[in-house]
């Protein structure tokens, strides 16, 4: 769009040819930039979340894996009590390594540490005498008795 215009003064009749902007903000697009930085912010508290559930599922998980290594670690001759994991204040990943892997020798260290300054979190494993049969298990009869035919 080209407008002439005569300027006002009378001594110069010279004509300017203006361009004149479009015309076609809307409210919309002066809210633009707002818009976009909200939804980067929503964006940024998806991914927050999502990052702090997968941190938590990781925790629990190596809190898992760390239960099954104490119920099969005795530590001179003592075993670690599993109801005391809370209060050992056991930081997961100090003894992970970053593939997921529990470290022995950070392990070997931690329990160490553990039975030295907080003795109290373990119990003394039941002493097991060679031979002695088992209170638990009493044999009724052989094989070929127990799965004879009736009579």
């Amino acid at each position: 769009m080209t407008e002439e215009t005569v300027t006002e003064n009378p001594t110069d009749t010279t004509t300017e040819a203006t361009l004149e902007p479009p015309t076609t903000e809307t409210p919309d697009d002066t809210s633009k930039p707002g818009r976009e930085a909200a939804k980067y912010r929503r964006q940024l508290r998806d991914t927050e979340t999502e990052r702090d559930t997968l941190k938590n599922s990781l925790h629990a998980a190596r809190t898992e894996l760390l239960r099954a290594h104490l119920t099969a670690h005795a530590i001179g001759g003592k075993q670690f009590n599993l109801d005391a994991l809370q209060d050992a204040g056991i930081d997961t990943e100090e003894i992970f390594t970053n593939g997921g892997t529990l470290d022995p020798e950070a392990f070997e260290t931690l329990m160490s540490g553990l039975l030295e300054h907080k003795p109290y979190m373990f119990t003394e494993l039941p002493k097991i005498r060679a031979g002695a049969e088992s209170a638990a298990f009493v044999p009724q009869a052989d094989f070929d008795t127990a799965f004879a035919p009736k009579r």
